[in-house]
């Protein structure tokens, strides 16, 4: 890739290297200037005669050799001129077999980008190219964009309908094109893209699928280069036509497993709205009996049913936030320890007074109000009482307390924990603590209840950690932004 290089370029080089471009300039069949020569020359301190000599003495090697191999010598030019007339069996047989070669192993590609950076490396060294890059032709903009990981080109991009260049002609023309075209002056972008590939000239090659424009393929070359390509212009056809036919075929993979996942998505909305619907019946028969209930009975169970009411209407907006995600976070600021004290009556008669549990409060008073999500801090309290409850069994403590004015990272926030003195989680759970698997609390648990919590948790834009009490038991510390 390096016997393309501009001579300047290879000063200091490795010898190799050096030597690999004088044999390239060599084997040329066109004839240098001098002054070409000498430049060439100094890169292997050869003086223009040590050149020439050794060119003569090349060719004396080499002619018995191919006399006697019976190999046949083409000129690039005549071949560049017969090979789209009519091109030898042989050779588009070899170009069938290659190409097929290298779609086979473009098919297995499945993720776009490494595509576009494949296609660009197998005409790299299918074609003896140096600098090349993939334009991916962008449908709804009509902008050719480089997705290659050369910073430079993240924000390049280029207008086939612009001002005239060597992409524009390739595009519009749908044909092979370069900036050292005679008589065809050179764009601001071949400019560009030149100085920055450090090469004398830009070539592109459009690809297209199914009459549709898929991507350029930009390179660098220098004006020795052109013969051979032109020579091998059969087989660039057919590079792109492969090339575009693959990507093509991906694009069209990834648009059908989008649409697929949208179905999916879409299905199972409808399900669960069909769902919701059916649970809605049962929840306002449930509702309005209690309110019935309220009326029948004395004013000492009024409270308690009322919010056995509020939680079936809780109950109503969980379901509804299967559909509806944000559903949980519309609501106004809310007072944090009523609604805490509010649920603490519940959760102490339903889970643990039966089991000998001890529910105690420890709330600071004047709390500064929480912004939102009221229904989500009763299912976050909701669950981590439950857990504590079932944690302990029979008999035990779970201490629920509150503070406000917790500074963190100039962030202002309100601490709510909950703590049990029961046997707490072993080693093995504790960094997988927050996701969804299998409890420690026996069969029907399912260990998604703290996989709940930190995901709702985050959604009003808090914090949640866990500790092992050092006396034994656990404690969870929730951070909820304060307004």
């Amino acid at each position: 890739r390096f016997h393309h290089l501009n001579i300047q370029e290879l000063r200091g080089a490795h010898p190799l290297l050096r030597l690999l471009h004088a044999a390239n300039l060599l084997n040329q069949e066109t004839e240098y200037p001098e002054t070409l020569l000498a430049k060439e020359g100094e890169l292997l301190n050869l003086s223009v005669a040590a050149l020439e000599q050794a060119r003569t003495e090349i060719d004396l090697v080499t002619g018995p050799l191919i006399n006697e191999l019976r190999i046949t010598v083409t000129d690039a030019e005549d071949e560049a001129i017969a090979l789209p007339v009519r091109p030898s069996l042989q050779h588009t047989v070899q170009d069938l077999a290659l190409i097929d070669a290298i779609r086979s192993e473009l098919s297995n590609i499945e993720d776009i980008l490494e595509m576009r950076a494949a296609i660009a490396r197998c005409a790299a060294m299918l074609f003896d190219l140096t600098e090349v890059h993939f334009f991916q032709y962008d449908l709804q903009t009509g902008l050719l964009h480089d997705h290659s990981s050369a910073k430079w080109l993240d924000e390049f991009t280029i207008d086939p309908a612009g001002s005239a260049n060597t992409f524009q002609r390739a595009v519009q023309e749908q044909r092979i094109s370069h900036s050292l075209e005679p008589q065809i002056p050179l764009g601001i972008i071949d400019q560009q893209l030149a100085r920055q590939w450090g090469s004398e000239g830009v070539w592109c090659l459009p690809l297209h699928a199914k009459g549709r424009l898929m991507g350029v393929l930009g390179a660098g070359i220098a004006r020795m280069q052109l013969p051979r390509l032109r020579a091998r212009e059969h087989l660039l056809r057919r590079f792109a036509a492969a090339a575009a036919i693959v990507l093509d075929e991906l694009n069209q993979r990834e648009i059908q497993q989008r649409r697929t996942r949208e179905d999916r998505e879409l299905l199972q909305q409808q399900h669960l709205r069909a769902v919701l619907h059916e649970v809605s019946n049962p929840l306002t028969i449930i509702r309005n009996s209690l309110y019935i209930l309220t009326k029948k009975i004395g004013e000492q169970a009024n409270e308690e049913l009322q919010m056995l009411r509020e939680e079936t209407e809780r109950a109503s907006h969980i379901l509804q936030r299967l559909v509806e995600p944000k559903e949980l976070l519309t609501e106004s600021s809310f007072d944090l320890n009523k609604t805490i004290r509010d649920l603490a009556r519940i959760l102490d008669e339903a889970l643990c007074r039966p089991h000998s549990i001890n529910l105690n409060l420890n709330l600071k008073e004047g709390l500064a109000p929480l912004a939102q999500g009221r229904d989500a801090v009763r299912q976050i309290l909701l669950n981590l009482v439950r857990n504590a409850a079932e944690a302990l069994g029979e008999r035990g403590h779970i201490i629920v307390t509150t503070q406000d004015g917790i500074n963190l990272h100039g962030h202002l926030y309100v601490e709510v924990t909950v703590t049990d003195d029961g046997p707490g989680f072993p080693e093995t759970l504790r960094a997988k603590l927050f996701q969804p698997v299998t409890s420690t609390k026996g069969e029907g648990h399912a260990g998604l209840g703290l996989s709940i919590v930190k995901n709702l948790v985050e959604e009003l834009g808090g914090l949640v950690s866990y500790r092992p009490n050092s006396g034994g038991g656990t404690t969870f510390l929730i951070l909820l932004p304060q307004i």
